[in-house]
């Protein structure tokens, strides 16, 4: 099917796979993978565990982005899922439960979220509980959000920061903040 692709989809599709490839997320083209129902479009995907065994699929969906239009609703981008809560419940047995973040990354968009989703992928491999929020709200909404989540630290990626080759590092606790190259960031986590 990826060879029958219009030029936006092509667009969208190589943008989500660089996405993907940014924050190491391991990921299977199955060019033969689909949703039942015909209001998909562009995107469908499933997410796996080894944990499960056979039956390793936990979650399934894709984009919808006509579905609220064709009920007489606005144009709105859209992306859904469904997963099974018994699956979901035996995944959690797996997972260590995290009290607090270590880290959530401040972004302005564009090549500082492609950055941000590098380094977020670098740090959790290192052990690093990271988050960051891929839409570019602002800095004033992304603040709120890792106080929500409980962030030790905020790493901030501006475009000077960017250009730089650094991060401000901001103590959530103290309000101190630093300037630290991109590559020492997991040591002043740790």
């Amino acid at each position: 099917m990826a060879d029958y692709l219009d030029d936006a989809c092509a667009a969208h599709y190589a943008a989500l796979k660089n996405y993907l490839k940014s924050a190491s997320i391991e990921f299977t083209e199955t060019p033969y993978l689909v949703r039942g129902l015909d209001y998909y479009t562009r995107t469908t995907f499933e997410f796996v565990s080894d944990a499960l065994g056979s039956q390793n699929a936990f979650a399934a969906g894709g984009r919808y982005d006509n579905l609220v239009e064709q009920f007489h609703g606005r144009s709105v981008p859209a992306v859904g899922f469904a997963a099974g809560i018994e699956r979901m419940l035996l995944l959690s047995a797996y997972e260590n439960s995290i009290a607090e973040l270590d880290a959530f990354i401040i972004h302005t968009g564009g090549k500082t979220l492609e950055k941000a989703v590098s380094i977020a992928a670098s740090l959790r491999e290192q052990g690093i509980s990271t988050d960051l929020d891929p839409a570019s709200k602002g800095f004033k909404s992304q603040f709120k959000r890792a106080e929500r989540e409980n962030a030790r630290y905020c790493v901030i990626i501006g475009e000077n920061e960017l250009a730089n080759n650094s991060a401000g590092l901001k103590n959530q606790k103290t309000g101190e903040q630093t300037d630290v190259l991109f590559e020492q960031l997991a040591d002043r986590l740790v």
